[in-house]
């Protein structure tokens, strides 16, 4: 029974450490991800000081950079959803793991039972793909910008 306990314990420190680090996740992402469009715009407003501003430029590429910015935004939503997804599949998968330990249905662990397949990975790529080219849609958007 010792040994049930001590796998009990572990399994239990690593969901409380995959939910820290699931809480830190959505943290960082809120801050940077969702804050950062009001940075921008109000940078914008602080940059130009009360004066008249409007789209000077090409108005059809100032559109499709403001659609392309907020599809960008949904993108990254789902990106930080899967994130989460995918640890809560994991804490799931070890609250199964500690339960099963617990009516005795486990007597000897396997690797079925403690490796879990990432996707993590590809996930933070499109976030960091996604933030890129949110960045260029930034950058057209105030290069349409422009004094009356």
């Amino acid at each position: 029974m010792a040994y049930e306990e001590k796998v009990i314990e572990y399994v239990s420190s690593e969901i409380e450490s995959q939910l820290e680090h699931m809480t830190t996740w959505r943290s960082r992402a809120s801050l940077s991800v969702f804050l950062g469009p009001y940075v921008i715009l109000g940078s914008i407003l602080i940059g130009t000081k009360g004066l008249a501003i409007s789209v000077t430029g090409n108005l059809c590429l100032f559109i499709l950079s403001v659609l392309g910015l907020a599809v960008c935004f949904i993108g990254l939503g789902f990106a930080s959803a899967s994130v989460e997804e995918h640890c809560w599949d994991y804490c799931n998968k070890l609250r199964t793991l500690v339960a099963k330990l617990q009516r005795g249905e486990i007597t000897k662990l396997g690797d079925d039972d403690l490796v879990f397949p990432h996707r993590v990975k590809t996930t933070y790529i499109y976030t960091y793909i996604l933030l890129i080219i949110s960045f260029v849609f930034t950058v057209v958007i105030i290069s349409q910008l422009g004094q009356n």
